[in-house]
């Protein structure tokens, strides 16, 4: 046999570590397994419907015109949950806007934000992992670039919609600096500006929002993200924006943002430009390079050549690859794959669908017994913030043909963690409803 030294060996696991189409794990089999069980659960699947019926429909003295002649119109798959909720509560409701339905996924290189209507926040880019070297004066640095954004680098001339470079050290508190931050520099600007267009309100003339502009944004429950909205509670009721918290591990089954066609098509994007020379990634490129500039005179931001060159490439491609990602039919997919809106009039939660993120077939049993338990599933949800699981017990919810019953095997700690974010932010009650959240506890 020949030897392989072990210089060449360590040579190929470089490679391979570098390789953009390549993904190194240590927790293969633990997550899948986690993740193989929450798609299959019926439970988790009833905890997102109570949710979106919970957080997307708001409780009116009577019933819309509009939305009375538009339920005359649509299919009768549409009014199945709209009925629900309406029996549920005792009274008539309005319907979430689409504009104002928002699903965020924060990835390690990036933090998009996109609405049912097809519309997206501005471009969130964060790089972490930087040493006190690189950022010498301070552990966080956040750099606004005019035309870093879709529709920018050149594709439309003029546009000086401002995208965001959030530069961090690795270090404790980084992620909830960052976190914070992009809920006060981009997504509250970004829904209060949708007011202003699609309902002429404007958030800084000091007055309040309509109830009926009302908005529900989602996240996927990563800590920082929990802990970011804990810290300012206060701030998202001051501009009605309720917080609900998608099941973290169905994320691939359940969030819009994750089933949506931008990622992947954005990925591909991104190795089909590199590289790019072209005017408009020029005049990107330039743009990046006089902010980065201004950080480096003032002693901010201290880079290698490579790694300078390396991200000057990478974002001055990000606007073109963005653009041909983050069509309105591609964002619009994922609200419809997860019910959160119907496919004809974009207006309406669709129950089937919303069934259908369970990734086994559900019984009919199953669906006749959540029908029966979903004012108690609702009444909890309002109250507390997510259903007790004595209330799944009792209506003996838990069907899925998975092995065992690992949907239950939660820890204490996870139990408890789950509850003081809710009692924390429930004490807010009087503001704003309580963080709504679609997983078990």
């Amino acid at each position: 046999e020949r030897n392989i030294s072990p210089t060449t060996v360590s040579n190929y696991k470089a490679q391979i570590a570098s390789n953009p189409n390549v993904q190194i794990t240590e927790k293969t089999i633990v997550k899948s397994t986690t993740r193989d069980v929450s798609e299959k659960s019926i439970r988790m699947v009833l905890s997102l419907l109570t949710c979106i019926g919970a957080g997307h429909f708001i409780p009116v003295d009577e019933e819309c015109p509009e939305i009375k002649r538009q339920l005359k119109e649509v299919d009768d798959k549409c009014r199945l949950l709209y009925d629900m909720v309406t029996n549920a509560l005792g009274t008539a409701v309005y319907p979430v806007k689409p504009e104002y339905i928002y699903s965020t996924d924060d990835t390690t290189c990036y933090v998009f934000t996109f609405s049912a209507a097809g519309m997206c926040a501005p471009l969130f880019v964060t790089v972490s992992g930087l040493s006190e070297e690189e950022l010498p004066n301070k552990p966080f640095l956040h750099m606004k670039v005019p035309g870093l954004c879709i529709g920018g680098g050149g594709v439309t001339l003029g546009n000086k919609e401002e995208g965001h470079v959030f530069l961090m050290r690795k270090e404790e508190g980084a992620d909830k600096k960052r976190c914070e931050l992009y809920m006060k520099e981009v997504l509250i600007p970004f829904i209060n500006g949708v007011r202003k267009e699609v309902d002429d309100f404007d958030a800084d003339a000091g007055t309040s929002a309509p109830a009926t502009q009302t908005a529900v944004s989602w996240c996927d429950g990563e800590i920082s993200q929990i802990a970011s909205i804990i810290a300012n509670v206060d701030l998202l009721a001051e501009h009605l924006i309720m917080a609900l918290k998608q099941n973290p591990a169905r994320s691939a089954a359940e969030q819009s943002a994750d089933l949506n066609k931008v990622f992947k098509n954005l990925k591909a994007n991104i190795l089909l430009y590199s590289g790019d020379n072209s005017s408009a990634t020029q005049r990107m490129h330039n743009k990046i390079a006089i902010a980065m500039k201004a950080l480096e005179e003032a002693g901010d931001l201290k880079l290698n050549r490579k790694n300078k060159k390396a991200l000057l490439g990478f974002l001055s491609i990000l606007p073109k690859a963005a653009t041909k990602a983050a069509t309105v039919e591609n964002i619009e997919h994922g609200f419809i794959a997860n019910g959160m809106i119907d496919r004809e009039t974009k207006r309406f939660p669709v129950l089937g669908n919303i069934l259908n993120t369970c990734r086994r077939d559900v019984l009919l049993k199953e669906v006749e017994a959540a029908y029966d338990a979903f004012p108690e599933f609702l009444a909890s949800l309002n109250e507390y913030g997510y259903i007790p699981e004595d209330s799944f017990d009792k209506y003996n919810r838990t069907k899925s043909n998975v092995v065992g019953s690992l949907s239950k095997k939660r820890s204490w700690h996870q139990r408890q963690s789950a509850r003081r974010i809710t009692w924390t932010i429930r004490s807010t009650w009087t503001l704003m409803p309580p963080l709504l959240t679609n997983s078990v506890v």
